[in-house]
């Protein structure tokens, strides 16, 4: 990919990531680059991605099973 099209995405995820965790990380350099490479501030399971800890996701078993839910 191009480094135009790298830094275009990267100033467009600042721009959307700005109040991502609550508050405004434009003075906060540091957090706008981890919420820009690392949205979760955590890896709880609340945070993190569910397929990760629990398995397959609910609409993968309904297509899997016989069953109507």
């Amino acid at each position: 990919m191009p480094k135009a099209i790298r830094r275009h995405h990267r100033e467009r995820l600042k721009n959307k990531r700005r109040f991502h965790w609550g508050r405004d990380l434009r003075a906060e350099q540091k957090a706008l680059a981890q919420a820009i490479d690392t949205p979760a501030p955590c890896s709880c399971w609340i945070c993190k991605n569910g397929r990760s800890g629990e398995g397959r996701t609910l609409q993968e078993l309904k297509s899997d099973s016989n069953y109507w839910w």
